[in-house]
């Protein structure tokens, strides 16, 4: 799999999770992927709103442990 397919997996599967997390209320992908631009080495750019119930920490704090064992994070 060359880089731009594994980071368009990696890209689904944080979107297809934010769409379960019942704590995210939105996301938005910005930078250069977002128009469909970017190159082999361009990162993600994702931001999430957030439930004021649950919190940015927690959710982070989920988020972080899910994305480090879904995808062997360095942390």
């Amino acid at each position: 799999m060359n880089p731009i397919e594994q980071r368009n997996l990696i890209r689904d599967r944080l979107i297809e999770r934010a769409k379960a997390d019942p704590a995210i209320t939105g996301a938005a992908l910005v930078g250069s992927t977002a128009s469909g631009g970017g190159d082999r080495w361009s990162d993600l750019d994702l931001t999430f709103g957030v439930t004021p119930e649950r919190g940015v920490d927690a959710v982070l704090s989920a988020w972080t442990s899910w994305v480090v064992a879904e995808f062997g994070a360095a942390v």
